[in-house]
């Protein structure tokens, strides 16, 4: 049976959520990122079209973000997350998944720069998540 992107998606966020507070191995951490991360990938390469970034969402809605870098990454808004120069409240974009992020971010957070001063990996577009495939009936290929 052919599993779909979005049953291998469910899957490797499922092995990430078991071992949290099992204690997995840095190197079984860094395989199921990679999974995740090629994933995504995959999910997006099947989109029609990224939308300008002046039209996404800030509501806490979870997109996949284009970044600068060409990268591909599940995000949101985050309202008041950080502080600006003259200590105003601002909001700033997230990763959805606390293990995956660009190493430019700090804390999961999209920062002008990073802690070490360093830019971030801006988005430049976004895209709705695509929505789960529908079940297929057991023992169908899907």
């Amino acid at each position: 049976m052919t599993m779909t992107l979005h049953a291998r998606a469910a899957e490797v966020v499922e092995k990430l959520r078991d071992h949290e507070n099992e204690g997995i191995t840095s190197s079984d951490r860094f395989a199921l990122r990679e999974a995740a991360a090629t994933l995504i990938q995959e999910l997006a390469a099947g989109l029609s079209e990224w939308r300008d970034m002046d039209a996404a969402p800030k509501d806490g809605t979870r997109v996949l973000l284009l970044l600068e870098s060409g990268g591909i990454i599940a995000g949101e808004w985050v309202e008041n997350a950080g502080v600006t120069s003259d200590e105003t409240l601002c909001g700033m974009w997230g990763a959805a998944d606390e293990e995956i992020w660009p190493t430019s971010w700090t804390d999961g957070l999209c920062w002008a720069s990073n802690a070490d001063e360093v830019s971030s990996d801006q988005p430049v577009a976004w895209s709705p998540l695509p929505l789960p495939a529908a079940p297929t009936p057991e023992g169908e290929a899907g």
